[in-house]
């Protein structure tokens, strides 16, 4: 027969999920020798007590122009560009930008974090967020370059003038 040792196995620690479903798979060293205490925790946690002064729609503008002349100041153009583009819209502590295209959105996301910061700090409001919206441009009147397409263009407008045109023999490639 073989010898069998017994094998003294201590008790290992579980992954433990936090509040979002993931897993926490790493773990600091600092951490586990020096745990914080409960009260630390829950200070750090607590959002409660963080300022939540109201502001108007004239307040926000000052702030975001203030915000937008920075991005100008630091060579950041095309932010400051997206900033200028429409006025942000306010709705209690949301405020919503319009966002006309793709590029505009991208630049937003990149520096999202940086302006809502802001305006949380010189607003005095730590509950304000930021969302934005698609806005796409309304079509273009239609550019008449030619003779014929002016005309067109005023024939659209009024039918009459096609009757005119037609009774006075006109020629509109003169």
């Amino acid at each position: 027969m073989r010898n069998q040792r017994a094998v003294e196995e201590k008790p290992r620690k579980k992954l433990s999920f936090k509040s979002g479903g993931s897993i926490k798979t790493g773990f600091s060293i600092q951490n586990e020798l020096n745990p914080k205490k409960k009260e630390e925790v829950q200070q750090s946690a607590d959002i409660g007590n963080l300022p939540h002064t109201s502001f108007t729609k004239e307040e926000l503008q000052a702030v975001w122009t203030e915000y937008a002349n920075k991005m100008q100041s630091l060579k950041k153009m095309s932010m400051y560009t997206v900033l200028n583009a429409h006025e942000p819209e306010l709705d209690g502590d949301v405020v919503t930008i319009a966002l006309g295209h793709e590029a505009a959105q991208n630049e937003y996301q990149n520096e999202r974090s940086g302006l809502l910061a802001f305006l949380k700090s010189k607003l005095n409001n730590f509950y304000i967020d930021l969302q934005y919206r698609i806005v796409l441009k309304e079509e273009q009147p239609k550019k008449a370059y030619t003779n014929k397409d002016k005309l067109k263009l005023l024939q659209e407008e009024n039918p009459a003038l096609l009757d005119l045109v037609k009774k006075l023999d006109l020629d509109a490639d003169f």
